[in-house]
């Protein structure tokens, strides 16, 4: 019996495995469609990679030629007249070499992997390269190349083809070639520090004979281990680094020839400079501090000497009064001996402000006795205010001793005379004496104050010969004067207010004449301690420059750059110059005019005489000197290297050299001292 709906297990399994099959076979279908796809992504992708190797091939064609440009510029640095030809000539050279080692690129590829295609543009164009500077004086460089460049990579079968534009790239060069043109710009536009650091050594040097041995001896040898010595300094400041060798190789030979060794130089360089005081170091303000106070008590003794004239007036008035009221005639009297008295006191407070001037003279003398202990200079300042510049001119301390004591003395004889005076009007006398003598007194105290108040008349005259000062004439300097200097004091008794004021006004003019002198012409206090060799360089400067003899030092640098005294910025440092001359030639007058001692400037009113000479010394150098620099933190030029008749692969720094222009080196040595010295 038939049921109605009813399907038979043979159809439904049928129909189940249909159904099973054509799952499967979508499946295997989405799968291998899935695979397809897969490939056409690794093949892409591995086309890209080579697109990139390509164009890392053409960059790293661009950075050496960079390298090579770089190199051979680099190394004729002086043959251009400024940094953009310099920077223009390596982005030509750039350009010619990098069409060189692109050009080979295409039949390289044609013959190690056919999948490659270079199309380097229009026929005949040229890359056109353009430097820029990165950061730390690092080098981009920007390549344009050839319209129409490109990259053409396909696959094994041909079915997956890629095309890249390549007209622009942009490589880093690991060279500091900004930097070290920076440097060695700075070096040449400040080659003049050579020659002050070579006066201020030659300063030292020249001081320490006229004031320790008294006797300035100038020496070929020796100022040719001064300017090695200098030219290093300057190395060290601009590069942070110096041609140690050369530098050693050259004070060697220098300090043989003067019987010394080159540690002997660099020690009298180093403690002579510590006790080096030059005359502009004088505490010229601490001194008019004593000077001035001196004047001002000066001008109080004078005040109260004015005073004492008004109350001699008064007196006077008040004795006329008397005429007038005879019934007030005591009253009358009291008056006029109060006006004396009150003359007295001025009188005594004039004479305690002259006591004072020596008081304060005595400080100066004492504070250049302090000070003369470790200081050269104030010993000779001391010695100048207490003795004699000549046999015939009384010396500073002389002068103000018997200013002051001559002065006190009339004071003394005045006071006297007011008070006797005084003690006369309170006596029982009539009053026609007291006016007669009162008109005697009032002209005495009037004369007194004039002749203590007046300018001062010299007493004698004292002639010198007079010469020209450091720094007022170029050339041949001006013939000697005979001239005249006046002696205001010679005696105890010659002193006056006046006398002392213009003394000491004078003493003060004399000091200041001493510092500007001296500051126009001496090195400051801190060039003099610079003079001292940096401790680095000078361990520097204890090899054995012997075991240099006979090698190239230029090419073994260019292979072995010897390392940096400073880390920053990490600089080799090669040089190579000879010293064809030293000249001295005395330009000080008495030099001049064919005198073995030194010219003489007499500043009388200190007790000092300013004994300086003066010298034009000049250097010159053979032609050809060379300074050069190695960029000693990247060695990373790949260049060619002749040894042995082979050629050899090195990795050398980049080099930066500069032939010299300027091979004359010139300066005015002064020397002043307060001692006579000789000069041989």
């Amino acid at each position: 019996m038939k049921e109605r709906g009813f399907i038979p297990f043979s159809v439904v399994g049928a129909a189940i495995v249909m159904l099973v099959v054509a799952m499967v076979g979508q499946a295997v279908g989405l799968r291998h469609q899935r695979s397809l796809n897969t490939v056409d992504d690794a093949s892409s992708s591995a086309l890209l990679t080579i697109a990139t190797s390509v164009q890392n091939d053409l960059r790293a064609a661009a950075r050496y030629a960079v390298y090579d440009a770089l190199w051979a510029v680099s190394k004729d640095a002086d043959s251009y007249v400024s940094d953009e030809a310099r920077e223009l000539a390596i982005k030509n050279l750039a350009a010619r070499y990098f069409a060189k080692r692109a050009a080979a690129l295409p039949n390289a590829y044609a013959n190690h992997d056919a999948r490659i295609e270079l199309e380097l543009g229009y026929p005949n164009a040229q890359s056109t390269f353009n430097l820029r500077e990165g950061d730390d004086g690092y080098t981009l460089a920007d390549v344009k190349l050839p319209k129409g460049t490109r990259v053409k990579i396909s696959s094994w079968d041909n079915s997956l083809v890629l095309e890249l534009p390549c007209e622009n790239l942009e490589t880093f060069i690991d060279s500091r070639y900004f930097l070290l043109q920076e440097r060695m710009w700075a070096f040449i536009s400040r080659i003049g520090n050579v020659s002050t650091n070579w006066a201020v050594m030659e300063y030292v040097s020249a001081w320490a004979g006229a004031w320790l041995s008294g006797n300035v001896k100038l020496n070929v040898s020796r100022s040719k281990a001064f300017f090695e010595l200098a030219w290093a300094a300057h190395e060290l400041d601009i590069f942070g680094s110096a041609d140690y060798t050369a530098t050693a190789i050259g004070l060697t030979s220098a300090a043989t020839a003067v019987n010394k060794t080159s540690e002997d130089i660099l020690s009298d360089l180093s403690s002579t400079s510590l006790i080096v005081s030059p005359v502009k170091a004088v505490d010229v303000d601490v001194m008019r501090g004593y000077i001035d106070r001196a004047l001002e008590a000066l001008a109080q003794a004078s005040s109260a000497l004015v005073g004492a004239k008004e109350h001699a007036q008064r007196a006077n008035d008040a004795l006329a009064q008397i005429h007038e009221n005879t019934d007030n005639a005591n009253s009358a009297l009291e008056n006029v001996q109060t006006a004396l008295w009150d003359a007295v006191v001025s009188v005594t407070q004039a004479r305690n402000h002259v006591s004072e001037v020596g008081q304060h003279f005595e400080q100066l003398i004492n504070f250049t006795m302090r000070s003369a202990g470790q200081n050269l200079m104030m010993g000779a300042l001391r010695e100048s205010l207490v003795e004699r510049i000549r046999k015939d001119y009384p010396s500073p301390q002389e002068q103000i001793t018997w200013g002051v004591k001559g002065t006190l003395a009339k004071l003394n004889d005045l006071k006297t005379n007011i008070s006797s005076f005084a003690q006369e009007a309170g006596a029982d006398n009539t009053v026609a004496g007291l006016e007669n003598s009162m008109m005697n007194l009032l002209d005495e105290i009037t004369s007194s104050v004039q002749e203590l108040l007046a300018g001062p008349a010299p007493k004698h005259w004292i002639g010198f010969t007079s010469y020209a000062e450091p720094g007022s004439y170029e050339g041949e300097p001006p013939d000697p004067v005979e001239e005249m200097t006046p002696v205001y004091i010679d005696g105890e008794w010659d002193g006056t207010i006046g006398t002392l004021k213009i003394i000491l006004q004078n003493a003060r003019n004399n000091l200041d004449e001493m510092k500007r002198l001296s500051g126009s012409v001496e090195p400051a206090l801190d060039e003099i301690m610079s003079v001292d060799i940096d401790e680095a360089l000078r361990q520097k400067l204890e090899l054995n420059a012997g075991n240099f003899s006979g090698i190239d030092r230029e090419q073994l640098y260019e292979l072995l750059p010897p390392p940096p005294i400073q880390s920053q910025p990490g600089l080799s440092v090669f040089h190579d110059f000879s010293i064809k001359k030293v000249r001295y030639g005395r330009a000080d007058p008495a030099g001049w005019f064919g005198s073995p001692t030194p010219t003489p400037i007499p500043l009388w009113f200190i007790g000092v005489t300013l004994w300086w000479a003066q010298w034009d010394i000049t250097l010159e150098l053979e032609d050809g000197t060379i300074e050069e620099i190695f960029d000693f933190d990247n060695p990373t030029l790949p260049l060619t290297y002749d040894a042995m008749g082979e050629e050899f692969i090195t990795h050398k720094p980049l080099a930066y050299r500069h032939e010299m222009s300027s091979n004359t080196f010139n300066f005015r040595l002064v020397i002043i001292s307060l001692r006579p010295f000789n000069i041989s």
